[in-house]
């Protein structure tokens, strides 16, 4: 793909988020007319004390679109279903809680460091009319939202957002992982797949999809390439959760859908499972060990955890 520069005039509003946006992404740089510069992997963005932003690379046009909407159309995406009249000079409006709320996929993942339970992904689709309902019910980063609330508000996002949601309970997943997966591997697969899933639901390609990332988007694609389906335009962003709330929305989903299957291999057993690889997670797989025999780790637990070793030593 060829190298683009796009270059935006923005206020001062502007260049604040921009530089809270891509904090993660923060090189130094001795140049005097230099503000702030920011780079990943196909992107450099440069903000000078003229007001000038700068994007360059691969994906300058992609990641500059997220600044200035009148972009899109370069990257051959559909229209927001509201249309704006766009100013020359861009400007972003101040949102409530979200550094993003234009239209936007986010995907997030549930139930990778936890020895019991599913691995849980979500994509969901959030619109700019969205925000208001989001707001009121409290929308965050999952991680940040006690089981309980998660149960009251998750049945209402349901009804409401767009989204699709996968599993892979353990079973299943411990067979991928002797057939040669690792973990990010498997993740990336049913990231991949909830994305197309969501496009494939809402019947447009969306024009903002963000993943919170966990690995680069280099081996991302790499473990993705032979999928039916590889979907692009795809934004990795660090902390996504706390920046939008799509992805916030995904988490929120992924973690009651986490939380419902963990309630169902409870009643099988006849007990509640603990959450987490801790020391409690180790205590009460050896009284599990003892009570019903190793086999029973391979149906409710990731066993290439360490916690495995540990339970078994310790139940011998």
């Amino acid at each position: 793909m060829q190298n683009k520069t796009i270059t935006l005039v923005l206020d001062d509003t502007a260049i604040n988020k921009i530089v809270e946006f891509y904090s993660d992404y923060v090189v130094d740089n001795t140049n005097e007319y230099v503000l702030k510069q920011f780079k990943q992997e196909k992107v450099t963005i440069t903000i000078y004390t003229s007001k000038k932003v700068v994007f360059q690379g691969e994906n300058a046009t992609y990641e500059a679109s997220i600044w200035d909407n009148s972009l899109l159309s370069e990257l051959n995406l559909n229209e927001p279903e509201e249309k704006e009249k766009k100013e020359k000079k861009s400007t972003i409006k101040e949102p409530k809680a979200w550094l993003y709320t234009n239209e936007h996929i986010g995907t997030d993942e549930v139930g990778t460091g936890d020895y019991f339970g599913p691995m849980c992904v979500c994509a969901a689709y959030v619109k700019a009319s969205d925000l208001d309902f989001l707001n009121k019910l409290g929308i965050d980063d999952s991680k940040k939202i006690n089981d309980d609330t998660i149960r009251k508000i998750a049945p209402q996002l349901l009804k409401r957002i767009p989204y699709s949601q996968m599993s892979v309970d353990p079973k299943k997943y411990n067979a991928l992982i002797k057939q040669g997966y690792n973990q990010a591997k498997i993740k990336a697969m049913l990231h991949n797949q909830v994305i197309h899933n969501l496009r494939d639901k809402t019947g447009k390609k969306v024009t903002f999809t963000v993943i919170d990332q966990f690995i680069s988007e280099s081996r991302y694609y790499e473990y993705i390439k032979f999928s039916q389906y590889i979907e692009g335009h795809i934004k990795f962003e660090i902390k996504a959760e706390s920046k939008y709330p799509a992805v916030a929305v995904a988490s929120i989903i992924a973690r009651y859908s986490f939380l419902q299957k963990m309630k169902t291999l409870g009643e099988t057993l006849g007990k509640d499972l603990p959450k987490g690889a801790g020391k409690e997670v180790d205590a009460f797989g050896k009284e599990l060990v003892n009570e019903k025999g190793e086999e029973i780790l391979n149906e409710i637990a990731k066993v290439h955890f360490a916690n495995t070793n540990k339970i078994l030593e310790k139940g011998q």
